[in-house]
């Protein structure tokens, strides 16, 4: 939800102020992604042990190109990689490394430097689909032993397009043989 506020200026000009509710949670973060074009990651560790989250990127527009090509780790969640117990971290991806996919592949978690178990879910997030510039991607890890848990979340940031364009290029004009593997395959 946004709200739109109209003031006047000690010079007398009327100012058009604009509060994007989706922003708030992340101040200054979350603005600064709206307008810089980044993405902000953050990874609550709601567990009473240290995490080891394993989130990667890739330039790969399709599932087939992203086998083939890799992946590239995401760095800065934690203090060298580890989110503490009961602690919430992120870090922020620049949109214009040509970032197509950002994937959670799932978290490890320890106890006194011995692992105690994890979470296998992956989760595969693909731009422009299920996060844009400037959204935050929320992962959340609850659980204990044998029985962790990971959520992930987009919140969307607000969108605003003064002149209502938009893509006229049609659905089957932009689908590819890789695309429709990506929807067949994306979640595995």
């Amino acid at each position: 939800m946004a709200r739109i506020g109209l003031s006047k200026s000690r010079s007398g000009m009327w100012l058009v102020t604009l509060l994007a509710a989706g922003c708030t949670a992340d101040l200054p973060a979350g603005l600064l992604n709206l307008f810089a074009g980044g993405v902000t990651i953050v990874v609550e560790n709601a567990t009473a042990y240290k995490a080891t989250p394993r989130i990667s990127t890739s330039g790969a527009t399709n599932l087939i190109e992203e086998i083939t090509s890799g992946s590239d780790s995401v760095n800065g969640v934690g203090q060298d990689g580890v989110v503490a117990a009961n602690q919430t971290e992120r870090t922020s991806v620049s949109c214009s490394d040509d970032i197509e996919v950002i994937i959670f592949e799932g978290a490890s978690f320890e106890s006194s430097g011995l692992p105690i178990g994890g979470v296998g879910t992956i989760r595969r997030l693909e731009r422009d689909k299920d996060f844009g510039c400037g959204d935050t991607i929320r992962i959340r890890l609850t659980g204990g032993i044998f029985s962790f848990r990971a959520e992930v979340e987009v919140e969307r940031a607000l969108s605003f397009d003064p002149f209502g364009g938009g893509s006229t290029e049609s659905e089957s004009e932009s689908d590819s043989i890789a695309d429709a593997l990506d929807r067949l395959f994306g979640d595995l």
